[in-house]
């Protein structure tokens, strides 16, 4: 876990979240929690059940053709350097690390 942020209010009291550098970290690595609501600890040494992102279908590979549309379009127009996606994590996102355009694109400029 990280970045469990709580500093965010309703409108009209939302202020906007302080990052301003991709680097910027919010929050802390835990969550908040009062001690008396702690009844029990268990510790193990079980790996945790991350699952594993689904295969991109139809839709996936929409998203990812209009973020890649966009990249390259902010690319072209000087406001992100190329390459401006180096990784990405999530299966809508997941297909632009293998899509015939982005890599097009990405070695034109």
């Amino acid at each position: 876990m990280h970045d469990i942020y709580y500093g965010t209010r309703l409108p009209p009291e939302r202020v906007p979240i302080p990052l301003v550098r991709p680097d910027d970290r919010i929050g802390t690595p835990y969550l908040a929690c009062d001690p008396d609501k702690i009844v029990a600890i268990v510790e193990t040494e079980v790996p945790d059940r991350n699952l594993p992102f689904a295969a991109p279908d139809d839709t996936a590979r929409a998203i990812a053709g209009h973020v890649i549309e966009f990249l390259a379009h902010e690319v072209s127009r000087g406001r992100l350097p190329p390459p401006c996606c180096r990784s990405s994590r999530g299966s809508a996102i997941s297909p632009m690390r293998c899509c015939p355009a982005w890599s097009t694109r990405r070695s034109t400029r």
